[in-house]
């Protein structure tokens, strides 16, 4: 996520105002970073490997609270709706 981005979605969504923020992955995902209700991703995790992947996914088990939810997109791949 650029600074750009960072600014549009804080400005889509206000209440989030020092809330958001960016980092690299999957090199940041510390437990130190969280913890997060939610993680959202857009067209990322196509460009890790499959190490890379799988440290991300354990990664997100911890810094996310307990019923946490993850959301992902990426190009080509139809929604796919799970409960947290």
């Amino acid at each position: 996520m650029t600074d750009t981005t960072l600014a549009y979605c804080t400005a889509c969504h206000p209440a989030l105002a020092g809330r958001l923020c960016c980092i690299c992955l999957p090199r940041d995902l510390t437990p130190s970073l969280g913890p997060f209700d939610g993680v959202y991703a857009v067209a990322t995790l196509i460009h890790l490997t499959r190490p890379a992947l799988q440290e991300f996914f354990s990664g997100i088990r911890r810094i996310l609270v307990p019923g946490g939810c993850m959301y992902f997109r990426q190009p080509g791949v139809t929604a796919v709706k799970k409960e947290c």
